[in-house]
């Protein structure tokens, strides 16, 4: 009878053992939501590539599913998509997340990066030094970048491309709308995947965006008139809730961190100046619009007129102070003649 028992205790044991190993070699899935469509070059270019890299590198241990389009996470309810753990990846700009991420929004402010590479590199090394850890509270970041610095696109020509004064302007956050303001322009909030819409019906009379967004949302079809200047990036990420990574199994988290981080960041901040400059030639050259570059005097007098746009940022964001110095001690190694 004791033997019996020792036999059905060993089974047991077998048993449990063999579960625990079948379960420890099943390979975790990760939805991924792009919010874009799949044809689109934040897909093309950015998204799908990191997920697939992961996805190579990971094979049998962690598969990221790609899922593109707005049905099931759009550019409004993304953060909330992943916290409530719709999706499990995100991609999406902070500033579209109302409140949360002000510390954030110190890539916004006019001016800033030259190019993409630097600012998403600065944007990374900036969330390692811990100024920014109390709006990261609720999620892991996988992947940070910053948007091409923000051009003027307009449905008409203006008298002079410095004057906006009176114009109805659409900008993505709050600092670019303080920006417009400061210019003179009225500015209006509108969300992304209604600027198309708004600049169609004549709602708006332009609209504060990236040279490499405007394919995205198609606005090369409803606006003629650019004006190239440096008012502002935008934040943006690849992220998961916090509590969903600390629950990955050690290898999953081992590959995530090596497919992500500043490296990665910095990557992704290289498509968009290589994508940015190609859209930018490509516009020039279509004769069916007119693509205006201010001087370095009017950039010089731009600068002035939109400082209190920064004043406003520092008084109105917690800490913004300490923030904004580390980030210009970070982009003065990284742009020394910025």
């Amino acid at each position: 009878m004791i033997r019996g028992r020792l036999l059905a205790g060993a089974i047991v044991i077998l048993a449990t053992l063999w579960g625990a190993q079948a379960s420890f070699g099943e390979e975790t899935k990760l939805v991924f939501a792009t919010l874009n469509p799949p044809q689109a070059t934040m897909s093309t270019l950015r998204l799908h590539p990191w997920a697939e890299a992961i996805n190579q590198r990971g094979a049998g241990i962690v598969h990221i599913d790609i899922r593109d389009g707005s049905a099931i996470a759009n550019h409004a309810n993304f953060y909330s998509r992943v916290l409530d753990d719709v999706v499990q990846i995100a991609f999406g700009s902070q500033s579209y997340i109302g409140g949360k991420f002000q510390r954030s929004e110190v890539v916004s402010l006019p001016f800033g990066a030259k190019s993409s590479a630097d600012g998403s590199q600065a944007f990374w090394q900036l969330y390692a030094s811990g100024v920014l850890d109390a709006e990261y509270d609720e999620i892991h970041p996988l992947v940070f970048f910053t948007f091409p610095q923000q051009a003027l696109h307009f449905a008409k020509k203006l008298p002079s491309p410095t004057e906006v004064g009176g114009l109805k302007v659409i900008t993505s956050s709050r600092v670019a709308a303080q920006v417009m303001s400061e210019l003179g322009a009225s500015p209006l909030s509108i969300n992304a995947q209604d600027i198309y819409s708004a600049l169609q019906r004549g709602m708006a009379d332009g609209v504060m965006f990236p040279w490499t967004a405007m394919e995205v949302f198609k606005l090369t079809e409803v606006t003629t008139y650019h004006v190239d200047t440096f008012l502002g990036g935008a934040p943006a990420m690849v992220f998961m809730a916090k509590k969903k990574y600390q629950a990955l199994p050690a290898d999953v988290r081992k590959i995530l961190g090596e497919m992500s981080g500043e490296t990665a960041s910095r990557k992704m901040g290289q498509t968009f100046d290589r994508e940015g400059s190609e859209d930018l030639a490509k516009l020039k050259a279509d004769p069916r619009r007119t693509v205006m570059e201010l001087t370095a005097t009017q950039n010089a007098e731009w600068r002035e007129k939109v400082r209190p746009a920064v004043d406003v940022w520092l008084r109105e964001t917690p800490d913004g102070a300490a923030v904004l110095a580390k980030y210009n001690e970070i982009m003065a190694k990284l742009e020394p003649d910025r």
